[in-house]
């Protein structure tokens, strides 16, 4: 052993002269030690060990005073269960690297073990079979921390890998993981992986917060709770997720629920890729399997982007949906398949499944963001049933779902509900809880309502959903308008409102700002050869035109149609280029069309066109 200038350090401190942290180094030959084990032992806290060469350890390196251990370029290969463990109460560790090419530790069973203090990483590559790092709290010892500000963090085995693993073995002390920068990798081709595993069944307040970096594997972060709220917590502010499977999952074991997810930034993605393992079910986002909280985005809008080919699948929690954006890109499935072990995928930017072995019931709030979905719906929701087609549950076990913002963009489907078994009529389905739209954005790309259900429940289902605002791309059911709403045509869109009573017509159950655009809504004569009931809402003044392809009964329900002199161009009140019925079903039979302008009628019949005028009263003021 090489001794170092003790005594020149000593008199520098007597007259309060500056000087650097002590450096001891350690080598094979002309070093202050020989081994790492020798230098931990001897150095000071707040020391720093620096190591001139690769070294080898057999048995794992206890640290317990405040060290930083500098590879300075080398390697540390361990061939014992842990390589290095940390273990000092209150303590701060650093593990880094001043070279240019930075060292990197390899644990040939598992890598380093945090049991007490905080440990900091920064540029090292550390690499092992499993566990590459475990948080683990002792008993008296307090809390146990890794704080990541960049390097690499890597597992290699085959089977349920967890390169980083928070585990609270039933002690007060707190496991916590920050991941500041780098990068932390379980293998994709391990079946049940994860980069991060977060809690155990018997874990005592264990949190993760993730503000940046990457975190790659089969699956990205798993969830164990110990069945307390407050005690499993996942914070993501930015960074960003990749995975095969679930960017984030929680366990389906019994005893491991009320998690506690908040996702305010950042990136979560989830795609098949060449080399992995194989999973159940679409690759998701994020999959919630138990009861817990689940918060995405914001208050302010702002928040994460999750993509997947389903984005979210829920069978049990309670949700709120505040800003981010969630995107789909799988198949689109009209009834989910029935699993256990994996999602019961339908392409849905959101996908709840009723599911008999899930069943602690979903709530779930959308307040703001965006829901996307390829080919599927934005928002599903339904009972899962198995290969026969039997449901997997004779009811829902969504409690509530309640939306008062955001924009649902759908390849299919705004929201679908449906009972299992497509629209059988054999299943036995008890409806619960209910569906309360009160504002949001609604577009649907394809040929079904932007809000629909089986046709065969569509009755049944009208006391649960309750739709009170929003903007549709389709017209919705008049079945799910809450008391006294209506739907209005506004440019492209269908607004749900509250009824005003100020609209100037009614065709198909919507209202419209003007008789022309309810009758540009009519159907062609080739389309559909039938008359097309228009009803006038109010007293309106108009200049109405009648195209020459269509049929128009018009209903004047006791309101006055006065033509429109505000335009240089004086015109009839109604212009017949097609054919034309008018009716007037009010009681009192008063409905009147005016021409106010002159040598202008109250109706003009072009030829060809034809009109009956079976009510109403024509004048000229």
């Amino acid at each position: 052993m090489k001794k170092r200038n003790v005594f020149l350090v000593g008199l520098l401190g007597m007259f309060g002269l500056p000087f650097a942290a002590s450096a001891a180094t350690v080598c094979a030959d002309g070093c202050d030690y020989t081994d790492l084990a020798s230098a931990v032992a001897s150095v000071e806290a707040k020391e720093t060990i620096t190591l001139n060469e690769g070294i080898t350890i057999a048995d794992k390196v206890v640290i317990t005073k405040e060290i930083t251990l500098d590879l300075n370029g080398n390697d540390i290969t361990g061939s014992g269960q842990y390589v290095l463990e940390f273990n000092a109460k209150n303590t701060n560790f650093t593990l880094t690297d001043s070279s240019d090419t930075a060292g990197k530790i390899t644990g040939l069973q598992r890598g380093i073990l945090v049991t007490s203090g905080t440990l900091t990483l920064d540029k090292i590559t550390i690499t092992s079979v499993d566990r590459t790092i475990q948080i683990n709290p002792v008993t008296d010892g307090g809390a146990a921390k890794v704080i990541m500000e960049g390097g690499k963090v890597e597992s290699t085995g085959t089977n349920a890998t967890r390169t980083i693993m928070l585990w609270g073995n039933n002690v007060a002390g707190e496991a916590s993981l920050v991941v500041n920068d780098g990068e932390i990798i379980a293998p994709i081709s391990s079946d049940n992986s994860a980069a991060i595993n977060l809690g155990s069944a018997n874990a005592a307040g264990n949190t993760v917060e993730i503000n940046g970096g990457t975190i790659t594997g089969h699956n990205g972060i798993r969830l164990y709770g110990n069945g307390e709220l407050g005690m499993t917590v996942l914070t993501m502010n930015g960074g960003s997720v990749n995975a095969v499977n679930a960017g984030i999952i929680q366990s389906a074991n019994d005893g491991t629920e009320n998690t506690e997810i908040y996702l305010y930034g950042g990136n979560i993605t989830a795609e098949p890729k060449a080399g992995s393992a194989t999973v159940g079910g679409d690759a998701v986002a994020i999959h919630h399997t138990q009861s817990g909280i689940l918060v995405i985005g914001k208050e302010d809008g702002t928040g994460p982007t999750l993509a997947g080919e389903t984005g979210i699948a829920l069978k049990e929690g309670t949700v709120t949906v505040n800003g981010g954006t969630v995107k789909a890109t799988g198949e689109y499935r009209e009834v989910a398949l029935a699993r256990e072990d994996g999602t019961e995928d339908t392409g849905a930017a959101i996908s709840i499944t009723s599911n008999a072995a899930f069943a602690g019931g979903v709530s779930l709030t959308v307040n703001g963001g965006t829901l996307e979905s390829a080919n599927g719906n934005a928002l599903y929701e339904g009972i899962s049933v198995d290969e026969s087609d039997t449901p997997a549950a004779t009811e829902s076990y969504v409690s509530k779902m309640t939306i008062n913002g955001g924009t649902f963009t759908a390849g299919n489907n705004g929201i679908i509900y449906t009972t299992p078994g497509k629209t059988s009529t054999t299943n036995s389905t008890e409806i619960k809880g209910t569906t309360t739209i009160t504002d949001g954005t609604f577009t649907a790309t394809g040929t079904i309502d932007t809000v629909s259900c089986s046709a065969t429940v569509e009755n049944q289902f009208k006391d649960n959903i309750n739709v009170s605002g929003g903007s549709f791309s389709d017209v919705i059911s008049s079945f799910f308008l809450a008391e006294n709403c209506v739907i209005v045509k506004n440019n492209n869109s269908y607004i749900v409102e509250t009824n005003n009573n100020s609209y100037a017509a009614r065709y198909a159950g919507v209202r419209y700002n003007s008789i022309n655009e309810a009758i540009a809504d009519c159907p062609t004569v080739d389309t559909n050869p039938m008359a097309q009931t228009v009803y006038v809402c109010k007293d309106t003044s108009e200049n109405v035109v009648i195209p020459k392809d269509k049929r128009i009964q018009l209903d004047l329900s006791g309101y006055k149609i006065t033509n429109d002199i505000s335009s240089d161009q004086l015109c009839h009140t109604i212009t017949n280029n097609g054919s034309l019925i008018i009716r007037d079903t009010s009681a009192e039979k008063n409905g009147t069309i005016d021409n106010v302008s002159h040598q202008k009628a109250a109706i003009y019949n072009e030829a060809g066109a034809t009109a009956t005028l079976n009510a109403g009263t024509y004048t000229r003021s």
